[in-house]
């Protein structure tokens, strides 16, 4: 009993001395990790990419500019794993316009982060397109499994022209030993954080399907791609 007062003492002073509030305009909000309805609303835009004949579908959750790419940034190259709590806010207000049916229900999905070069995700000490979903796929049973493997280490893509981007993921994946054996058949949901212009993801998709994968969707954060 003693505890749980001091507890929700301490919690009281903290929400005093530092309420929370939207991490892009300072708005205050009812509890920490929400953002305020105007700059939710703002980041958040669905839309459908079509990436044939590797993917089915592509669904991009936001706009990648101001303050998801903020958060997105501060997450990966600064290890604020704090900002989370932000991320999965967006993931519940993006649900929402996801497109019905938007998980085969007749196959097992399953999801497969978009891997890093070993050394880089040793550096980072995470992979975060499985850390930005992984609470979102959790809650609706789904399970996250490396199935691909990052070979070389490869430049960031954003800036490089699409010709520059397929040359810089060319051959870059392979899939795991195991891949055949746990997914052959099935459906599988690509995770990454950023879309850029879709050459990652097709070489990711290209892996699956030379491994025995059904269908491949595929699922961002955000992205450049324009609504098809």
């Amino acid at each position: 009993m003693l505890i749980k007062i001091f507890r929700e003492v301490c919690s009281a002073v903290i929400d005093f001395l530092f309420p929370p509030r939207c991490p892009l305009c300072g708005e205050p909000t009812e509890k920490y990790g929400e953002w305020c309805g105007g700059c939710l609303k703002a980041a958040v835009f669905v839309r459908s990419i079509s990436l044939p004949p590797l993917i089915d579908r592509v669904i991009l959750l936001g706009r990648y500019r101001g303050g998801l790419r903020d958060i997105i940034h501060r997450v990966k190259y600064d290890g604020e794993t704090e900002r989370i709590t932000y991320v999965q806010e967006f993931l519940i207000a993006a649900e929402k316009s996801l497109p019905p049916n938007f998980l085969p229900p007749a196959d097992l999905v399953i999801a497969v982060p978009v891997p890093l070069y070993p050394a880089k995700e040793k550096k980072r000490g995470f992979n975060q397109a499985e850390l930005f979903f992984a609470e979102w796929l959790k809650k609706r049973g789904i399970k996250t499994v490396r199935l691909l493997k990052r070979k070389r280490a490869t430049t960031a893509q954003f800036g490089l022209t699409p010709t520059e981007r397929r040359k810089n993921v060319a051959d870059a994946f392979a899939a795991m030993e195991n891949t055949a054996e746990i997914a052959e058949g099935k459906t599988i949901l690509l995770l990454d954080d950023i879309m850029t212009s879709g050459s990652t993801l097709a070489e990711c998709a290209a892996c699956l399907k030379r491994a025995g994968v059904k269908t491949v969707w595929a699922m961002a954060l955000s992205g450049d791609g324009q609504k098809r």
